[in-house]
């Protein structure tokens, strides 16, 4: 059984590739034919010069006839049928024009070999007629043809099962839910499954593309259609007129015809299966990897080239179809898998050696030649360092911590995240070429500017400079940095931003320079080392101190708990669990009831085997491997869990090899630019390019969203492509999976849930959109929201290396788990290193309709002296008739004061925080102590006065559930 779906497998394979038959009817090219119906049909006589045949027409029966080979011939115009001695064929319509008879170009192989494999010796025939699947029912002389149809959805070719199924004489199941489709033949049941997209045949799953359920008859997308032919006609695949076309003995390998019959081409997946070579193809860029050993080849699809280390290989025909490179056959002497005595190649060409293009040691810090060169080379004069980034088609230049981005599909250059203007690159045969100007921008330093809605970006990118100290000033309002170790500062005078009118650059004493920011108004402001550079954020709105600010931080990413207690009570089902490249093979007893899901943050996939365990707990990786970075297995009482942490939201597939044994195997991501964050309580899509909301939750007008019952489609435009389509399967407890469809410039995104939600849009920043899960069933409603402040690239307040996010998320999760301890309902707004916007926050807790709501941060001063602990609230009272958000932050303050001894800075009024006063909630903001203080930033790192802070705060918490 496993034979003949991997044969039939295969014969999809090679059926979703466009080709034309045969290079030996290349005989027939001077024969005068015509295209009908884009059928080639050539006249009878041409053929008959050809073969030196003498033809006779019979008025009576409207036939040729003639003999060949001691064959009898006759070619029948009334029925279409071709009779050979005393046998039926049939090689399609035969055509009276303007009194010639024409016959299809494959009935030519009457006069070669193969043509038995359309021989009529059956009441129902199903054959491969030109390109297409046909029903030939035969009686007596005549037959009556058909085929499936074709029907065009969303610009995508499917037929529908239910003609399928009629066209093979069968009855099929359906469910009454409409999820399935079942078909049966003596041999096969194969039922197609519209939620999950899959196909099972026989007990075997195999994914594909969208299963369609409309106007009560299911869809398969056309692909599809030969491989169930094979299953339901077992001599299917006998039909020459199938896709074998190699003519040459010698070769190993089949070979294919596309558009031009001259050029014969060898498939680069099947070429590696027999050379032993592991194949990956990109999608995204178009490029595939050829690797054995040592041996790596790029074979880049759009350019026609073929790479392999410093070598280029041009002058070769390169196809793809349906994510396999097609190479012509000549090509596979690059590989050494054909051999001639010269390389018939004069177009190849070598890569500048780096001997004879780079300068010896001691030209280098020399001034760069003028023009452009590659980027590797101008990386080694500046010290540097080069890396691709495959998903973004971009090349990446590392510069003392700096990057610069070479996005080489919109020919930008960013530093970080600020594009910069006035230098251009190249991008020619997959090779980045970058004017050796750029230079000048990266051994200087500069000031760069973007702005966004809720404040300014400033970027201070220099080399060696180092800050020493910044502090506002008032009257006018100002903001000052000292640097040190700068020479001089490019750009200052020509940037003016939103909430601030000018930068100026004062020389100083010992080398130091004094950039003023001369600002519109009291603007709140950050300042943080990211990435090389001195990031400066000038802020929208005012507050009454500032911190400075850092968004280099390592994450928390709480580990799963391995129960070692029931060492004795573990079942006899012992799993023996294997990880090759980029797969999982698990053997055991019995899986049966086995469930799998997908977590985020980190990425990971989620294998439970029921009643079975592993001694093993983390399991080697493969040095090949691309997607997967570690596998740990541990028990619970339930069974075993085997947890695979992934690069990225890889896709997966489970494969059923046996009653014992399961495959898990990993692919490359396929939705690129989206990902899918299920850890915290917060459930949500992240789309990175596209804007589809305002920071406020407001909807973008050309964004239609639609709701029918558990399914959400999302139609949207993204003129830049950012997001490819694909499925990402999840089956957590809210979705089943996520599709995107693209129609040239239109995404149609579709959300496959398991219980009814509702969307919340934002984008705190117009570089994403965040799609927010809210559950219809109102499963948090009147729960607490713990909200750790700050997150992902904003870490808050930054001394001596600490992260101020860092330290608010231990105290956060401490305080969960107090409350949980005490039956109270919590939503965390986030539980790993995430950012979350402001307005996301408050509207997120609105929508679940929470009861209290608490953010958790800690404060920084310039004076280093003050010490204490502070409550932040709205000072409205309208929030709640019971217990106003004033009243919430006096019961926070008064146990946390209790809990800690601290000093009380007392319960502040804060009007314009977000969180404050954006939520419907009471709620406040507690500041746990000042990170500026040495002794309470040495208290705010250890666990046991996070331990005492939680404790107050969980206290005060349910103090105020009672009130209210």
């Amino acid at each position: 059984m496993i034979k003949k779906l991997l044969r039939a497998l295969l014969i999809l394979i090679l059926l979703l590739i466009p080709f034309k038959v045969i290079a030996s009817q290349d005989i027939y090219s001077n024969c005068e034919y015509e295209i009908i119906d884009d059928v080639r049909y050539i006249k009878l006589s041409s053929v008959a010069i050809v073969h030196k045949l003498t033809l006779q027409w019979s008025d009576s029966d409207k036939s040729v006839r003639t003999t060949y080979n001691d064959k009898n011939l006759i070619f029948s115009t009334n029925n279409d049928i071709v009779y050979i001695n005393d046998d039926m064929y049939y090689f399609g319509e035969i055509k009276l024009i303007k009194g010639y008879t024409y016959v299809p170009q494959n009935a030519t192989v009457i006069f070669n070999e193969g043509y038995t494999a359309y021989l009529l010796d059956e009441p129902v025939e199903y054959k491969y007629i030109n390109g297409i699947v046909t029903k030939i029912d035969v009686e007596k002389n005549n037959i009556t043809t058909s085929v499936i149809k074709k029907y065009l959805i969303n610009q995508i070719e499917y037929f529908c099962i239910d003609e399928l199924a009629q066209f093979f004489n069968i009855e099929p199941v359906k469910a009454q839910n409409s999820d399935y489709i079942m078909l049966m033949n003596n041999e096969h049941e194969v039922y197609f499954y519209v939620q999950s997209d899959n196909i099972n045949l026989n007990g075997t799953n195999i994914t594909t593309d969208n299963i369609i359920y409309m106007d009560n008859r299911y869809y398969a997308p056309n692909n599809l259609l030969d491989f169930l032919i094979e299953t339901f006609v077992t001599d299917y695949n006998n039909n020459t007129d199938n896709p074998t076309t190699s003519s040459e003995d010698e070769s190993l390998y089949t070979t294919y015809i596309f558009d031009d019959p001259s050029v014969k081409y060898v498939s680069m997946k099947q070429v590696s299966d027999i050379a032993g070579y592991n194949y990956q193809w990109y999608y995204m860029n178009r490029y595939a990897v050829i690797e054995r050993d040592n041996d790596k080849f790029f074979i880049l699809v759009p350019s026609s080239i073929i790479m392999k280390d410093d070598l280029l290989y041009k002058g070769y025909s390169i196809k793809e179809d349906n994510d396999i490179v097609y190479i012509e056959y000549r090509a596979l002497e690059v590989f050494g898998l054909i051999h001639k005595d010269d390389i018939e190649d004069p177009s190849n060409e070598v890569l500048p050696d780096e001997d004879d293009q780079n300068p010896s040691e001691s030209d280098l810090g020399t001034k760069l030649p003028s023009g452009y060169i590659p980027i590797r080379q101008f990386a080694e004069y500046i010290n540097g360092t080069v890396m691709w980034d495959s998903e973004n088609f971009s090349a990446i230049l590392t510069h003392k911590d700096t990057e610069y981005t070479f996005d080489t599909r919109n020919f930008k250059i960013y530093v970080n995240e600020i594009e910069v203007h006035g230098y251009d690159f190249k991008f020619e045969d997959g090779i980045t070429h970058v004017n050796t100007s750029l230079e000048e921008l990266i051994s200087s330093t500069n000031i760069l500017y973007k702005e966004y809605e809720e404040y300014d970006l400033i970027y201070i990118k220099s080399p060696t400079a180092t800050l020493k100290t910044h502090y506002p000033l008032s009257d006018p309002n100002r903001i000052v940095l000292d640097i040190g170790d700068c020479d001089s500062v490019n750009n200052s005078e020509s940037v003016k931003g939103q909430f601030f009118n000018s930068i100026r650059v004062l020389n100083e004493p010992d080398n130091l320079k004094r950039i003023v920011f001369d600002l519109i108004s009291k603007n709140n402001y950050e300042i943080s080392k990211t990435k090389g550079v001195l990031e400066v954020k000038v802020f929208k709105t005012g507050t009454n101190n500032t911190q400075p600010s850092s968004s280099e931080q390592s994450g928390i990413v709480p580990g799963s708990t391995i129960n070692d207690e029931n060492e004795n009570t573990k079942p006899n089902n012992k799993a023996d669990i294997k990880v090759e490249t980029d797969k999982i093979i698990v053997n055991t007893l019995d899986y049966e009831n086995y469930e799998i899901k997908r977590i985020s943050d980190p990425n990971r996939i989620v294998l439970f085997i029921p009643n079975s365990f592993s001694d093993i707990k983390e399991f080697p990786i493969k040095e090949n491997s691309r997607y997967i970075k570690k596998v740990t297995s541990y028990y619970s009482d339930e069974g075993l869990y085997i947890e695979v942490e992934l690069s990225n939201q890889c896709r997966y597939e489970i494969i059923e090899i046996s009653e014992t044994k399961l495959v898990m195997d990993i692919y490359s991501q396929k939705i690129i630019n989206m990902s899918y964050y299920n850890y915290s309580d917060r459930k949500y899509i992240n789309i990175t390019g596209l804007s589809l909301a305002d920071q406020y939750g407001v909807v973008n007008s050309n964004v239609k969203v639609a709701k029918n019952e558990m399914i959400t489609t999302i139609e949207f435009i993204d003129s830049n492509y950012r997001l490819t389509a694909g499925v990402l399967y999840v089956n957590d407890d809210f979705i089943e999976k996520i599709q995107v469809k693209r129609i040239n410039e239109k995404v149609i995104m579709t959300i496959f849930a398991k219980q009814k939600i509702d969307l919340y849009f934002n984008s705190a920043r117009t570089s994403y959109t965040n799609i927010n899960f809210i559950p219809e069933n109102m499963t948090y409603s009147g729960s607490v929201v713990i909200d750790a402040g700050h997150g992902g690239y904003d870490p808050g307040a930054v001394a001596s290396s600490v992260y101020e996010s860092n330290i608010n998320l231990k105290i956060a999760l401490k305080v969960q788990a107090i409350l949980e301890n005490n039956n109270i309902n919590v939503f965390m707004m986030r539980k790993t290193d995430e950012y979350v916007g402001l307005y996301e926050r408050a509207h997120v807790a609105n929508l679940i309709e929470a009861s209290l709501f608490v953010s958790i941060h800690s404060n920084a001063f310039s004076n280093s002296a003050y010490k204490g602990i502070m409550t932040l609230v709205y000072p409205s009272s309208v929030q709640s008739n019971k217990l106003s958000g004033k009243q919430f932050g006096t019961v926070l303050q008064k146990n946390l004061i209790k809990a800690t001894s601290a000093i009380d800075r007392g319960v502040i009024d804060r009007p314009n925080l977000i969180v404050l006063n954006s939520t419907k909630m009471p709620a406040s903001l507690v500041e746990c102590g000042f990170m500026t203080n040495a002794e309470e930033l040495a208290a705010l790192q250890s666990e046991e006065y996070q331990n005492i802070l939680a404790q107050g705060i969980a206290a005060g918490i349910i103090e105020a559930l009672r009130l209210k």
